[in-house]
């Protein structure tokens, strides 16, 4: 959480600073300034069901124009995640970095290139819908390797704000430890359960897609 309030309030300090030295621009004219350096946070992250309640921030570099490096990271809100989904205690962290090249200067940019990310996580999980005769409580070790290509595009706000949508395809490896797999796997609503991708003991590759949202302040233009 200390992420998302160092982030306010670096960014309220530039445009307060900004407005105060005539820097500030609302974005109508058609030519932008270059984006030098940014930070993000991404807010749909606190309300993901399927992996649990994350907090997430991050920054964006263009060392030159056409070339774009982000690098993300955060852990996890336990609290939010047992209200969202059957998994508690949720611990872990995850990192993401991408390198691409977005369009010059444009109001609304789009962009492409290739993605890394890393997964980490430690849950338990109660039986709640599964048929099985006993409760029990199992414990969850995963962890995930992600090698996507991805597409986005930048809504900006004025020269310093900035909405960017990414969509990410590619592969993914996936390792599940479950303490109680031998129990769950041969139930006979096991196959239809919403949990059986995310709990069951498996290690191996698979398709992956994603869709996220990165909100920007850039207090470094060119």
């Amino acid at each position: 959480m200390r992420l998302f309030v160092c982030f306010l309030a670096t960014s309220l300090f530039y445009t307060l600073h900004a407005q105060q030295t005539g820097a500030y621009d609302d974005g109508s004219n058609s030519y932008f300034p270059n984006e030098v350096f940014s930070l993000s946070v991404s807010p749909l992250a606190l309300v993901d069901i399927y992996n649990g309640s994350a907090y997430k921030a991050g920054i964006s570099f263009r060392p030159v124009s056409r070339m774009r490096i982000t690098a993300d990271a955060g852990g996890y809100v336990p609290s939010i995640t047992e209200a969202i989904s059957d998994f508690n205690e949720m611990r872990g962290y995850h990192f993401r970095a991408s390198i691409g090249i977005p369009s010059g200067h444009t109001k609304h940019g789009f962009g492409y290139g290739l993605a890394y990310q890393y997964k980490k996580q430690e849950f338990s999980f109660q039986n709640r819908t599964l048929s099985i005769p006993q409760d029990y409580t199992a414990f969850v070790n995963k962890y995930a390797h992600s090698y996507n290509a991805y597409i986005s595009g930048d809504l900006h706000f004025g020269w310093r704000w900035y909405l960017e949508l990414r969509l990410e395809a590619g592969i993914r490896y996936r390792e599940i430890n479950n303490s109680q797999n031998d129990l769950i796997e041969d139930t006979e609503d096991w196959n239809n359960s919403l949990f059986s991708g995310r709990i069951i003991n498996t290690k191996g590759i698979l398709p992956n897609v994603s869709v996220s949202v990165r909100m920007n302040f850039t207090p470094w233009l060119d």
